[in-house]
């Protein structure tokens, strides 16, 4: 159920109108390499957790588990985009954008099995390096949006015949 969820996380990035298929991917950091100003990553931000009922959702013979998905911001610095101020300010701007878009879908717009989506936290922005440069300074910002997911569905268990 989680690979199911990172794909509808995925896709509404790009249904935000933020980012294209060119410049969000999942699991995928080479994106970096397509030159854009902020690009995205989603991946998998924690352990998957499973029990018959999570926060109140499930129920006694349902599988139930508890995602965590991060939606990874990459915002590139650089002297011509004004620097490490600027594109923090972008970094900052882009995950409330997108965070609030995200919001509006507490079932990842409808996904299977999936019973609550919600945005946990956004963290604060990071340098990050892509590549050494000669002067060992960050590339990019990186702020991570973690989406919280919990999905549920029946119990569909197999036996083994001896």
């Amino acid at each position: 159920m989680y690979a199911t969820a990172e794909i509808a996380a995925l896709d509404l990035v790009i249904a935000s109108g933020l980012f294209t298929a060119d410049t969000a991917r999942r699991d995928d950091y080479t994106v970096i390499d397509v030159g854009a100003d902020v690009v995205c990553v989603v991946e998998q931000a924690g352990d998957t957790v499973e029990a018959d009922r999570i926060q109140g959702y499930g129920a006694q013979g349902m599988r139930t588990q508890q995602h965590e998905i991060a939606v990874v911001l990459l915002t590139r610095i650089g002297d011509g985009l004004g620097g490490d101020g600027a594109a923090i300010a972008a970094s900052k701007t882009t995950a409330e954008t997108l965070s609030d878009y995200l919001a509006n879908y507490e079932r990842l717009n409808g996904v299977a099995y999936v019973q609550r989506s919600q945005v946990a936290r956004i963290s604060r922005p990071e340098p990050v390096r892509r590549a050494q440069t000669a002067a060992g300074a960050a590339t990019h910002i990186q702020q991570r949006i973690t989406v919280r997911v919990i999905t549920s569905r029946a119990w569909q268990p197999t036996e083994l015949s001896h």
